[in-house]
Formats: C-alpha cells, sequence, structure tokens
C-alpha cells in the first residue's frame, strides 16, 4: 500500500507508458498562452498597453478560451480510460478512481491551502487597523470555500480557484453518472445522452442571461459568477471531450 501511494506521487513527474505526447505538446502551448494571458491582463491595467494592435488586444482578452481547452482535455483524459473499463469490466471501481484523484490532487492543493491559511492568520494577529483586522477575518471566511471545492459558486480567496473546483466537481460526478445511470443504457442511447448532457449548459446559459445577466448592474461580474464559473453553466466543454472519448472507445470506425 506504502509503494502504491509513493508511485501515485512520483507518477507527476513521470512520462506514462499511455501518455498521447501530442497532448502534452497542446498543454504546453496553451500554459504558454495563460501566463501570456494574464501578463497582458497585469499590463493593461496599469496602463502601459495603451497602442496595442487591435487584433492582438481582441485574442489577449479571449485568452480565457484556454481553459475551456483545458477542459475539453481534462474531459478526454478523464473519460477514455472509463469507457474502456467499463466496456471490459461491465463496472467502474469507484474506489480506485476516487484514491488516484485524491492522490493526484489533494497533497499539493490542501498544502497550499494550509499556508496560505498560516499567512493570513498571522496577518490578522499583526494587524492594527480596523480595515486591515476586518479584510482578514472576510479571506477567513472565504477559505472554506475553497477547502471544499465550491469557489466556482462562492468566492474563495484564490481567484483562480473555480477552474479547479469545477474540474473536482467532474471528477465526483461524472463516474457517478457512469455507474448508476449510464452503464445501464444501449450504446446507441449512451450516445445520445452524451450528446443531450452536452446541451444542457447551453440551455441554462440562454436562461440566466435573459432572466439575470440583462437586469444586472455590473454584466461583467454577473456574467463571471453565474454562467462562466458554475459548473451546470461551464460543463459543456467537458462533455466536448468526454464524446470524443465515447467515439474512439466505442465509434473508432467513425474516426477511421
Amino acid at each position: 500500500m506504502r509503494e502504491s501511494i509513493k508511485n501515485f506521487f512520483l507518477k507527476v513527474f513521470q512520462v506514462e507508458k499511455n501518455e498521447i505526447s501530442a497532448l502534452n505538446g497542446i498543454r504546453s502551448i496553451l500554459i504558454f498562452f495563460l501566463f501570456f494571458g494574464h501578463m497582458y491582463f497585469i499590463a493593461s491595467d496599469s496602463g502601459k498597453m495603451s497602442n496595442v494592435n487591435p487584433l492582438l488586444k481582441n485574442f489577449s482578452r479571449n485568452i480565457t478560451f484556454i481553459l475551456d481547452v483545458f477542459f475539453v482535455l481534462s474531459g478526454f483524459l478523464i473519460a477514455t480510460p472509463l469507457f474502456k473499463e467499463l466496456n471490459r469490466d461491465k463496472e467502474i471501481n469507484l474506489k480506485f478512481f476516487y484514491i488516484r484523484r485524491t492522490l493526484r490532487i489533494f497533497p499539493p492543493y490542501y498544502l497550499f491551502l494550509f499556508i496560505q491559511t498560516g499567512i493570513i492568520l498571522s496577518l490578522k494577529n499583526m494587524a492594527t487597523l480596523p480595515e486591515h483586522i476586518e479584510l482578514s477575518e472576510k479571506m477567513l471566511s472565504m477559505l472554506k470555500y475553497d477547502y471544499l471545492y465550491l469557489s466556482n459558486y462562492f468566492q474563495g480567496t484564490m481567484l483562480h480557484g473555480w477552474s479547479l473546483s469545477l474540474e473536482e466537481q467532474f471528477y465526483i460526478s461524472f463516474p457517478l453518472f457512469l455507474v448508476l445511470v449510464f452503464k445501464h443504457l444501449s450504446k446507441q442511447t449512451q450516445f445520445i445522452s452524451l450528446i443531450l448532457l452536452y446541451f444542457i449548459p447551453l440551455v441554462l446559459r440562454y436562461a440566466t442571461f435573459n432572466d439575470y445577466i440583462l437586469n444586472a448592474e455590473d454584466t461583467t461580474l454577473a456574467y463571471e459568477s453565474k454562467i462562466y464559473k458554475p459548473f451546470h453553466t461551464h460543463f459543456d466543454s467537458i462533455f466536448s471531450g468526454i464524446i470524443v472519448g465515447f467515439i474512439l472507445v466505442n465509434k473508432r470506425e467513425w474516426l477511421d
């Protein structure tokens, strides 16, 4: 057991036999553009990007599409092995899947949160001004959403923690869907169910936009909190990868 846990940790730094090298290349490009986008926003907010080419400005301000590509890759890489396991064993080993995901994500994530919590507590103890004490107390109250992977619905202390929360909600819910519903369907119905699920966020975005965004005072903030960050209005990008994974495993002749 100890050796297995050790291997799970070390696999982060090792190339696995079933890895698709081309996807690692795509990830590298995406990471570069993600850093580029954030650097642009920082420079733009400081007023140092006033004479930017309009096309580059438009591209830079829409760099968040990179996260959607990450979600597509995540859906594909998580779903494909699960589809293969379901075809082979007629079942999915949920215990093994959740243990593997937990050992892969929880240790570095919670180590970061523990360090951050310690820093916030220290700042609170050192604070003398009422506004600083109030700010530190507010941040401490927000930490629970980071710890519970709910920061895509409620603002946590990390501005970008929402994407990890969205992914974690996918890791928890999708295998359960496969075991409780998906495996009992015929192959044709399975594919149709994935297509239908793909369109659910689109319908919810449309309803949310008409009911909430159009009437909001700050439409940008409303869009981020009600459409862009929540799982139920954004998981279609993940399902794009899931659908490709299903076709690869069950309808390979379509690709051939």
